[in-house]
């Protein structure tokens, strides 16, 4: 099997470590390198500021797969929720600066296309209501609840991502070319419907994938073991026809 690197850009307030358990799944099934990406101001990066922009963010993610030695490496980028958002603005970086190859695959999850996303700002509302709108959508560990200080810890990090997404340019308009793309959505998400999610397609002049598993927005996790096998299946498809091993 052909080694490949997954870039893995998590939602609002997730970590790096949300993606490890999909590092040994992966192994065990491909020769899959499971890379998660750490936003600023999180986890091993908690002691720098945290972004003022989904540019920023992008900006940032850009330079990491720049440093990361891509030239002899095929790579794939996924991104959740937020990550989602920010990986378009990350492939407009690419396409734009023209400094790294183009990624063999990206994965769209757990969003809608952002120009058909009718807006609705979350960092607006009053605490309480925040707190429950992000616990309805499972954004919220139980064990969390247990440990008041870290949760207002927590809390806080999710309303600074949430004020990213509300003042990012949902009306942008990209046309990438030559680029492979899945998305990939939960069954029983209700901020997804059937308009912004084929509305990817209008950022690329290739066919887009959809693909719908069992859950809600966090249906990476409760369809674990199908959103793992889909991804490996897709990623080692595309690159083996790449590569000319398919006939």
């Amino acid at each position: 099997m052909i080694k490949l690197k997954l870039f893995c850009i998590p939602h609002a307030g997730g970590l790096a470590c949300y993606f490890n358990e999909w590092k040994l799944k992966m192994k065990e099934r491909s020769d899959i390198e499971v890379c998660p990406l750490e936003l600023a101001g999180k986890g091993s990066r908690s002691d720098e500021p945290m972004y003022n922009s989904i540019e920023d963010a992008s900006i940032d993610i850009y330079n990491i797969l720049r440093a990361s030695h891509l030239d002899d490496c095929p790579y794939a980028i996924l991104g959740h929720s937020m990550g989602a958002i920010i990986l378009l603005e990350v492939l407009h970086q690419i396409h734009y600066r023209r400094q790294i190859q183009l990624p063999v695959h990206v994965f769209f999850s757990g969003e809608g296309a952002p120009k058909y996303t009718v807006l609705d700002p979350m960092s607006e509302l009053p605490l309480e209501i925040f707190i429950n709108r992000i616990k309805n959508m499972g954004g919220i560990p139980e064990e969390l609840s247990k440990y008041p200080d870290f949760l207002a810890e927590y809390i806080s990090i999710i309303q600074n991502d949430y004020k990213l997404i509300d003042k990012y340019d949902h009306k942008k308009e990209y046309c990438f070319e030559n680029t492979k793309v899945s998305v990939m959505n939960g069954n029983l998400d209700t901020s997804i419907n059937p308009l912004n999610k084929s509305g990817w397609q209008d950022y690329f002049t290739s066919q887009i994938n959809i693909k719908d598993f069992n859950g809600g927005h966090f249906f990476i996790k409760e369809d674990n073991d199908k959103v793992v096998s889909y991804i490996v299946n897709t990623l080692n498809s595309g690159i083996e026809m790449e590569m000319g091993i398919v006939q």
